[in-house]
C-alpha cells in the first residue's frame, strides 16, 4: 500500500463521529454560559466525560471513570484560566 494511500485510511471513526448523537442532545439542551468558542458548557462537558442523562432524556455513555466532582473542579478552573488569558488578549 503506497503511503498517500495508508494516510487516507482511518483506523477508527474519531469520538465526534460515534457519540455526534450525544454531543447533539447535551448541545441542543445546554442553556449554561460557555466560553468563547466552546460549543458545550463545562457541566455539559463533564456530563458527555463521566455520563449521565441529556436533558432531552438521551443517555450518555460514560468515556471516562472517575470522581465526578474532581473532573468538574478541573473544567470550572479551566474555563476560568481561559477566560482571564482571552481577557488579556482582548486588553493587549
Amino acid at each position: 500500500m503506497s503511503d498517500a494511500k495508508l494516510s487516507e485510511t482511518k483506523l477508527r471513526r474519531s469520538a465526534e463521529e460515534i457519540f455526534a448523537d450525544e454531543l447533539a442532545a447535551l448541545k441542543a439542551g445546554d442553556d449554561r454560559p460557555r466560553p468563547e468558542n466552546w460549543l458545550l458548557s463545562p457541566a455539559a462537558v463533564v456530563t458527555y466525560l463521566l455520563g449521565g442523562t441529556a436533558k432531552d432524556g438521551t443517555v450518555i455513555s460514560a468515556k471516562y471513570i472517575g470522581n465526578r466532582r474532581l473532573v468538574s473542579k478541573f473544567f470550572q478552573s479551566f474555563r476560568r484560566a481561559v477566560s482571564n488569558n482571552e481577557s488579556r488578549r482582548r486588553a493587549a
